[in-house]
């Protein structure tokens, strides 16, 4: 059995509409969708209700370990507030050989004007050493990394031998300049 999670609203609004697309190629037997906005989960559950949903932050899911095969989360990343963490749950929710995928589709410079223009809790986006910073001691391999004018793509694997899966946070990863706020 294959399963998605789709992290906060844009991903899952995203991915049901591209899986339901003929010819499709990849065909998850469960999606699985979190947001912290209850009304929008309703939204999910109405439009989607083979959709389980779930009122969390990714950082805080409580899904088991392996539970899920990918992990989307889709316009949202910078305005995850404790980014490490939720990293290192993401990988305790995948599988061995599991995808992270964090996908922006305005790109980093439109990321960039938000954070300007707005009152919003939002950081930049990730560079590719940043991100393999942070998630290659969780277990997590970088394996795309496209930072475009109009496209932000990173997709990172975990490793078969990956044993984080009932870690709290790993010492090595908290030790580490994982990420890095912009001043």
């Amino acid at each position: 059995m294959s399963s998605i999670l789709l992290s906060h609203r844009t991903s899952w609004n995203v991915w049901t509409r591209l899986s339901r697309q003929p010819g499709k190629l990849y065909h998850p037997s469960v999606i699985l969708a979190c947001d912290l906005a209850e009304k929008m989960l309703q939204r999910v559950r109405e439009k989607y209700p083979e959709v389980q949903t779930f009122q969390a932050d990714i950082a805080v899911l409580t899904l088991g370990p392996a539970s899920v095969d990918a992990i989307f989360m889709n316009a949202m990343y910078g305005n995850i507030a404790d980014k490490p963490r939720a990293c290192q749950n993401a990988a305790r929710l995948l599988r061995p050989r599991g995808r992270l995928v964090v996908s922006h589709p305005e790109g980093r410079t439109f990321v960039d004007q938000l954070r300007v223009t707005t009152d919003l809790f939002i950081e930049s986006l990730p560079t590719g050493e940043e991100f393999q910073a942070l998630l290659r001691p969780l277990g997590l391999e970088v394996i795309t990394y496209r930072d475009e004018p109009r496209l932000y793509l990173m997709v990172a694997r975990k490793s078969m031998s990956s044993a984080l899966s009932q870690e709290p946070f790993p010492e090595s990863a908290s030790k580490a300049h994982l990420w890095k706020s912009p001043a």
